[in-house]
């Protein structure tokens, strides 16, 4: 009878030990709020980033700790500040952190709600002015702002140019935040930085006036931010109209349409870009390769953009591991990661909440786009 209630304690016990661990390394879900415009006018580019997101989900579904699993709460803002905003109130108790919401007026509604519930918020925005007043908002794209100071810093120290003009079309936030960046971080390190802007929305704009202004300096550079059919205009004048020596970088790609019928007045010029979808380690990537599989279709920046956003939750909960649902995303301002386990070159934010992303130097040449190089370095903070 002993030997019978002893074997009877041992088998409960490893039933127990068993049932502990079984119990401690069941997973537990970290669960992502999509907050995205579905069916409005961003439909397209929400549906691109959400197959990169989906992507990285199947594709890597063994880079997370044992302990976690990820899911996607996914809603549909339709591009409304208000609707946006109460979606996030209804879905923060189901949620360990937001993401999404590239409409700069849909973020600036939406911060409030995360900053007051203490939910963090990884907004897809572009402009920094997002992140004032609140502490718990974090940006994932590359920001007008770091794109103008990282620009500074390419002409300043990769091509030795010290003397700099930036002329922008001031009806447009993005190119305002580009001027911006690129004023205060070229006279930060010592450039001779010159502005010169004009406003689209007031009816013509006399060019000719702006350039000769530009010209008495003899400018090394001139950085243009403006919309394509003035750039085309003023590029030909530059050209056509001034003995200018200088080398003129504009802040997009041109269309194939525009590259095609105005291949003269865009011989020359490069392009400072936060990604260059057709650079040769993007498409020859794992990830390209991948998402044509499964998609059909060749993937762009938003695609390359959703899946990243995965991979760096999944790394941060590696990073993390041990810490509980509330502490898994207070580690992020001030991060660092390696960029080469990113499609886009992402390497964490600094402390103010922006992403550190580097730039894409292009050049336009005979109506082709080539890959210069891809620039990155340390920029000052945002104030």
């Amino acid at each position: 009878m002993m030997m019978l209630y002893l074997k009877k304690c041992i088998l409960f016990l490893l039933l127990v030990t068993l049932g502990w661990n079984l119990s401690c390394q069941r997973s537990s879900w970290i669960t992502i709020g999509v907050l995205d415009d579905q069916t409005g006018s961003s439909r397209q580019m929400t549906q691109e980033v959400m197959n990169g997101r989906m992507l990285a989900l199947t594709d890597r579904p063994n880079q997370t700790d044992v302990r976690w699993k990820i899911k996607i709460k996914s809603s549909d803002t339709m591009n409304l500040p208000e609707k946006t905003a109460n979606l996030m109130r209804e879905m923060n108790d189901q949620v360990d952190v937001f993401l999404g919401v590239s409409s700069v007026e849909c973020s600036q509604v939406s911060k409030y709600v995360a900053h007051f519930r203490k939910k963090v918020f990884l907004s897809e925005a572009i402009e920094d002015t997002v992140l004032d007043q609140v502490s718990s908002t974090l940006l994932m794209q590359q920001t007008s702002l770091n794109t103008g100071k990282l620009s500074a810093r390419y002409f300043f120290s990769s091509l030795k140019k010290d003397k700099m003009v930036v002329l922008y079309d001031q009806s447009n936030l993005s190119f305002q935040g580009i001027a911006k960046g690129f004023i205060s971080e070229g006279s930060l390190i010592g450039a001779q930085v010159l502005e010169e802007s004009f406003d689209s929305t007031l009816g013509k704009t006399d060019f000719n006036r702006l350039l000769t202004k530009i010209e008495s300096i003899a400018p090394q550079i001139i950085f243009f931010c403006v919309y394509e059919k003035e750039l085309e205009e003023l590029l030909k004048l530059t050209v056509k109209t001034f003995d200018l020596s200088a080398t003129l970088f504009v802040n997009r790609i041109p269309d194939e349409v525009a590259l095609t019928s105005q291949a003269e007045a865009y011989q020359q010029v490069f392009c400072v870009v936060p990604f260059f979808d057709k650079k040769d380690s993007f498409t020859s990537s794992r990830f390209y390769q991948a998402y044509v599989q499964k998609f059909n279709q060749k993937p762009n920046y938003y695609a390359a953009l959703g899946y990243d956003e995965m991979i760096f939750i999944q790394e941060m909960v590696k990073k993390n591991s041990n810490q509980y649902h509330s502490e898994l995303f207070s580690h992020l301002k001030g991060s660092s990661f390696d960029e080469s386990i990113f499609v886009t070159g992402f390497r964490g934010f600094n402390s103010d909440g922006l992403a550190k992303r580097p730039v894409d130097i292009v050049k336009i040449q005979n109506g082709k786009v080539t890959l210069v190089e891809t620039f990155w370095t340390e920029v000052s903070l945002r104030r």
